[in-house]
């Protein structure tokens, strides 16, 4: 006999069996099913880092081969079809990456410096000599919301050693415009050459007084600071407010310079302050002294023809326009000069390997005759291996106040990369003192320029800009694809 009790009891557990089925098998398919999704998308992202960290090593590894210019000469000379199997990140690329470099001509590979990398070069040491710290002087006012004539102004002097050896920094001189003087209220500080430390440094008093500075020439001495090695600067901050009545319409100018050096060291007339209703294109400084902005710099880079050599120094052919300007900042007339046989107006000192083209030059826009020129002489031709060609002209002119004069002429080279300085000196005989002086200035950037692609497993992973000068390189940007 059947027992009833035990077939309900094996038709309820078949139920419950089918029921698990019909929902378990789904749930714990699904579930296996997903976890083979996140196990293969965890293994796609792995792939997707490894091939990242690998791009971003090629991209170091190219960084480091242009931080020296022997290392890159060298890696040229064992690789020099520019291709180069490397394996910097282990097992993420166990058959290696393939880093390509290849020249590439269709960038600009003549520039001026105003389009260099911060990177890419330092100005040099100034070719005449008495000139070791070079002062560079800045201003900002106060809001005219809360105050009318922008006092007090805060000026800052960076004093740079741009000699090649040490020197020590003796005393730090400052001209103030007329109607103003040191802010005995404020204080002045010193950041010294490590950009963190910043010490509080007291002017001179006045010769034979005591006390906080009076008259416009404020004097700091520093002679207990520690020697500035070269390239070195420290930077000087101080406050200068009104010394009377609120300040007249006008450009209010600073002058500084430093000792050792002195007049050689000078600023000129700069750090200028509009007050008033002032033109934006009118320069003349407020008070009766003689002042003048003279400037060099690059106007025009043609003809740039490279020579096609093997990596990884390229050859160039190019031309050069100069030009030159001479603003009068004074209220009085200023004269070029001296002029005669063994004197000069200006004196300007080419680049290594630039040479003058003959009959280039113009003054206001009308020729001007060729200068006097050191090279070629006898049997030395210019360019010369270590000689700069320096430019003498020896003519006179006057500049009245507020007026500019311009001067523009071609320079010549076939050279490679590199950074291409000029010196510029300028008499006037309204000026007792020294040559108004440029430093190195108007810099013409030569740089080699390459197209770099890695690749892993026959895919790009990064792809990047590479230029070149004279010493590190620079990577204008990369792409990890």
């Amino acid at each position: 006999m059947k027992s009833i009790a035990r077939s309900e009891k094996g038709a309820t557990a078949m139920l419950m069996v089918m029921a698990f089925m019909a929902l378990a098998v789904p749930l714990v398919t699904s579930m296996l099913g997903l976890s083979s999704v996140l196990s293969t998308d965890s293994r796609v992202k792995t792939d997707i880092l490894k091939r990242q960290y690998c791009a971003l090593a090629a991209v170091e590894y190219v960084r480091y081969l242009t931080l020296d210019p022997q290392t890159w000469a060298d890696w040229w000379a064992a690789h020099p079809d520019g291709t180069e199997t490397m394996s910097p990140c282990a097992d993420g690329a166990p058959n290696g990456i393939i880093i390509t470099i290849t020249s590439d001509p269709n960038s600009p590979a003549v520039t001026d410096e105003d389009d260099a990398p911060d990177n890419l070069f330092l100005m040099p040491p100034p070719a005449y000599s008495s000139r070791r710290i070079q002062p560079v002087k800045t201003v900002e006012t106060t809001d005219e919301f809360l105050s009318a004539d922008k006092t007090p102004f805060t000026y800052t002097i960076t004093l740079t050693n741009r000699s090649d050896s040490g020197v020590n920094l003796n005393k730090i001189h400052d001209a103030l415009p007329p109607g103003l003087q040191y802010d005995c209220a404020g204080t002045s500080t010193i950041l010294l050459p490590d950009g963190v430390t910043q010490q509080t440094w007291a002017p001179d008093p006045d010769p034979g007084g005591e006390g906080c500075p009076t008259g416009q020439e404020t004097v700091w001495n520093v002679n207990s600071l520690p020697p500035l090695q070269s390239g070195e600067s420290v930077v000087l901050t101080f406050q200068a407010t009104r010394s009377g009545a609120i300040l007249a319409d006008g450009n209010y100018c600073n002058e500084a310079w430093a000792e050792p050096g002195d007049e050689n060291t000078t600023t000129g007339k700069t750090a200028t302050v509009k007050v008033g209703l002032v033109a934006e294109d009118y320069n003349v400084c407020v008070g009766s002294d003689a002042g003048v902005a003279v400037k060099k710099r690059v106007t025009n880079i043609q003809g740039v023809i490279p020579s096609g050599s093997s990596p990884p120094t390229e050859t160039y052919q190019l031309e050069v326009e100069y030009t030159i300007t001479m603003e009068n900042l004074g209220a009085i007339p200023l004269n070029l000069g001296p002029s005669g046989p063994t004197s000069y107006g200006m004196r300007d000192l080419l680049p290594l390997g630039f040479c003058y083209v003959a009959s280039s030059a113009t003054y206001q826009a009308v020729s001007l005759d060729d200068p006097q020129v050191n090279i070629p002489g006898g049997n030395t031709l210019c360019p010369d291996s270590d000689t700069r060609q320096q430019l003498d002209w020896d003519f006179t002119g006057q500049i009245l106040s507020g007026e500019i004069r311009t001067l523009t002429y071609t320079a010549s080279a076939v050279t490679t990369a590199g950074a291409y300085w000029s010196d510029l000196l300028v008499n006037f005989s309204e000026f007792s003192g020294p040559p108004t002086y440029t430093w190195p200035t108007a810099a013409i950037i030569v740089r080699d320029h390459f197209d770099v692609v890695a690749t892993l497993d026959g895919k790009s992973i990064v792809n990047f800009d590479l230029s070149v000068g004279s010493g590190s390189g620079t990577i204008d940007g990369y792409v990890i694809d």
